[in-house]
């Protein structure tokens, strides 16, 4: 009779209901930590790559602070180096493109237009978070100069890297 009333119960939720509140108090504390922590994470730190005035004029673009979340093709350090994207044609028609390009990303909104220099800001879709991302064209070569640097933070999971590398496959 006891296999009878064990196998009731258990189809009644009650020896179900008992193991799941027993392994969800078990991994509650962690998942708390977890969800919390990665947040905060991401927001304080080193905030060095706050977005950088830029004069008209600039040949160059902002080096890279010393944390992990931020590529550019300008930057000497191995591990912040990224290519930079290139053309071929005139420069006003790869510029053009590139805005195109940009305009069509839901995510990103363009914050400084000029001649030879492009300014946007890209937004992360779960957290909003910030990344400043920078075009310069060099009038005497035909590429184009990037930079990506989270805006708060340390470490950015290498999206700043991917982003180039998805506007970069886009770009051809």
């Amino acid at each position: 009779m006891n296999f009878i009333n064990d196998t009731v119960s258990l189809y009644n939720g009650n020896a179900f209901t008992s193991i799941w509140i027993a392994a969800m108090k078990s991994i509650r504390k962690p998942m708390i930590i977890c969800f919390c922590i990665f947040p905060l994470g991401c927001t304080i730190g080193d905030t060095s790559n706050q977005a950088v005035q830029t004069p008209v004029g600039k040949a160059y673009l902002a080096p890279c602070p010393k944390s992990p979340n931020c590529v550019s093709s300008m930057e000497p350090n191995e591990k912040h180096y990224i290519p930079p994207l290139r053309y071929t044609g005139k420069k006003e028609i790869a510029y053009r493109k590139l805005v195109d390009m940009i305009e069509s990303d839901k995510r990103a909104w363009i914050i400084a237009k000029q001649a030879n220099y492009l300014k946007v800001e890209f937004r992360s879709a779960i957290f909003k978070f910030v990344d400043d991302v920078e075009f310069f064209f060099p009038s005497n070569l035909p590429v184009i100069e990037v930079r990506s640097a989270s805006r708060v933070g340390y470490y950015d999971f290498g999206m700043n890297r991917k982003r180039i590398e998805d506007i970069r496959k886009r770009w051809k």
